[in-house]
């Protein structure tokens, strides 16, 4: 995205997030497990200058690193006669849920602006919150969900069956990914939500029936399912914390 954030205040207050927020500094062991160090190395920002580049190339960089980006990069873009930021992040979500992100995004944020100060106490841990899961896993309504879905195993449906573009070529591995938005104005937002309403659903499920027509109209199988994300946080337990 566009920014005019000073890269050397990022870059610290990036590194003061590391040092308040336990998991920012795990690593995953070979034996399945996660440690969490008390020091890592100061992260720095990799800047790009473009400015001596020229228009083509400038826009072809910036095309290029946010296709391949796996970590955070600042590009010094000059345009129209000024210089302008681009600032590209990208997570790998297997490392931070979505909650995590958010938290992550407020206090780099916060310290950013010199208000550190204000940030809460973290008085939980990352063990903690797995200890609450593995009690969890022994209550009797745990067991009981656990033995309802288990008994209907081979009744669900598996995956959709879509067609899949041939790769350019044999060396190629893995998937591009490209993402796109749609953005709905405020007329449109209230009407839907109205829609739902009436239907007595959330848009949440509007757009996730959406979805699911839309795979329904390329999925060989036209009975399949769909899995999604949810969220293990407790109300006011952990939501300040990054696991």
């Amino acid at each position: 995205f566009e920014t005019e954030l000073d890269c050397d205040r990022l870059e610290s207050a990036i590194n003061r997030e590391v040092l308040r927020q336990p998991m920012l500094r795990s690593v995953v062991l070979s034996e399945n497990k996660q440690k969490i160090l008390d020091e890592t190395p100061y992260y720095y920002i990799t800047r790009i200058d473009l400015s001596e580049a020229t228009e083509n190339e400038k826009n072809e960089t910036l095309e290029n690193e946010k296709r391949k980006s796996f970590s955070k990069k600042l590009s010094y873009l000059p345009w129209a006669g000024g210089i302008k930021n681009y600032v590209i992040v990208s997570f790998d979500l297997l490392i931070a849920d979505g909650s995590s992100l958010m938290i992550y995004a407020n206090e780099v944020r916060m310290i950013y602006d010199g208000r550190e100060d204000e940030l809460p106490p973290l008085n939980r841990t990352y063990m903690d919150f797995i200890r609450e899961k593995e009690e969890k896993r022994k209550s009797k309504k745990y067991l009981s969900d656990k033995q309802y879905w288990l008994d209907r195993m081979n009744e669900i449906y598996p995956a959709p069956e879509l067609p899949y573009r041939k790769m350019r070529s044999p060396e190629v591995r893995g998937e591009e990914v490209n993402r796109s938005i749609m953005y709905l104005d405020e007329r449109n937002w209230a009407h839907l939500c109205d829609r739902c309403s009436e239907h007595g659903v959330t848009p949440t499920i509007a757009v996730l029936t959406a979805y699911a027509m839309t795979l329904g109209y390329w999925s060989e199988e036209k009975n399949f399912t769909i899995n999604m994300t949810v969220t293990e946080r407790k109300r006011n337990k952990m939501e300040k914390k990054i696991i």
